[in-house]
């Protein structure tokens, strides 16, 4: 791997909100077999690794992930590029922008109707599915350990500290986040395990154009192709570029899809899966 490093700058956050990353946001553009060091601390900025896993398990992977293209959500703040509004009669609900994106694997109460820890409906609902990109994300987790040792060690020691049924098996991590075919504007990744490293993979169909990841804080601008893992420290400004594109009708000539992974630091506070059930119907007043 090829060793860089950059220094981290100040940026305006208010310049950054609700747009995607331009020309102007980079100095440094760097393909995969690069990982790049902060030039003070020595610390990981990002780890840049092509052909990351096998077709074997990619795959079968991509598959069950494509086919959640349709299904959309509202709820991922400066993500799709847009603030938060009011669509609807009620004025206690705001909504951001539509986009093809779900959340799998575990994640914590958040109150309403997510009284307690739970599974996400989605691997609740498709254990099948979900077993092929289960083993696509053990993989991935293997090299993030090969690549990343200590900030491995770091999430590993943290996973110590959640209950094993909200682990994905085999890894450091609670919860994915699928993609599809979703331009992210310029955000900062909440709620995740500070003392490790996010991990985004992506897998492509047909031609697509420019969805490489800015980091502006250190002026760089990372190539993600076909079975590119980057391994990147998510709490810092990110986005994709402004002009990306596909040929061809969207998720039907072309999609590409990111898999994001992570641990949810609030998933330390959860007791057994039996046990949040239980505190559900509690609060629920069943029982």
């Amino acid at each position: 791997m090829k060793q860089i490093t950059a220094k981290k700058v100040y940026v305006v956050p208010d310049d950054l909100k609700f747009r995607f990353a331009e020309d102007r946001d980079y100095d440094l553009s760097i393909s995969g077999g690069t990982v790049v060091r902060d030039v003070d601390n020595g610390e990981i900025v990002l780890a840049l690794i092509d052909n990351a896993a096998p077709a074997s398990l990619y795959n079968p992977a991509f598959s069950a992930m494509y086919k959640l293209r349709n299904t959309t959500n509202t709820n991922r703040g400066n993500y799709g590029g847009i603030p938060r509004q009011h669509r609807y009669r009620s004025l206690k609900t705001t909504y951001g922008a539509k986009v093809s994106s779900i959340t799998a694997g575990a994640f914590e109460s958040q109150g309403g109707r997510a009284r307690c820890c739970r599974q996400c409906a989605w691997n609740r609902d498709n254990p099948k599915a979900w077993g092929k990109v289960k083993k696509l994300v053990r993989h991935l987790g293997g090299v993030y350990k090969q690549h990343a040792p200590s900030k491995y060690a770091n999430s590993m020691g943290f996973a110590e500290k959640i209950h094993p049924d909200w682990l994905i098996s085999g890894t450091p991590f609670t919860t994915t986040t699928i993609n599809n075919s979703v331009k992210a504007a310029y955000h900062t990744d909440t709620g995740d395990f500070k003392g490790g490293l996010g991990l985004l993979y992506t897998l492509t169909k047909g031609v697509v154009m420019n969805w490489d990841l800015v980091m502006p804080e250190y002026r760089i601008r990372a190539k993600l192709k076909n079975n590119t893992l980057l391994l990147f420290n998510p709490h810092l400004w990110h986005a994709n570029m402004t002009e990306s594109t596909g040929l061809g009708e969207k998720n039907k000539q072309y999609s590409r899809i990111s898999l994001v992974m992570y641990a949810r630091e609030k998933m330390t506070e959860c007791g057994s899966a039996q046990e949040e059930i239980q505190k559900g119907k509690m609060r629920a007043g069943s029982v």
